[in-house]
């Protein structure tokens, strides 16, 4: 499903476009799970196997968790947004 939602023609990714990968991963891990097994190896923690956890994807972007939560809240909302319609 993850995989998916990345394509470039997915709808997903055009709801997300304006999103850095580190936001759309916390979106996923958020609807998905930190463990699902359409994730790319890219994605995942080698430590763990999983997406990395909150504070890691925070760290790659460059910003605080609670930034972070906040373009991730927002992102899921503009999801259901538009799926409600």
């Amino acid at each position: 499903m993850a995989r998916t939602a990345q394509d470039a023609g997915s709808w997903t990714l055009r709801m997300l476009r304006d999103a850095s990968l580190p936001v759309r991963l916390a979106v996923y891990h958020k609807l998905l799970g930190a463990a699902d097994d359409t994730y790319p190896d890219a994605w995942l923690d080698p430590a763990t196997g999983e997406l990395p956890t909150l504070q890691q994807l925070a760290a790659l972007d460059q910003i605080s968790m609670p930034t972070l939560r906040k373009r991730r809240n927002e992102a899921i909302a503009r999801l259901q947004a538009v799926g409600a319609r």
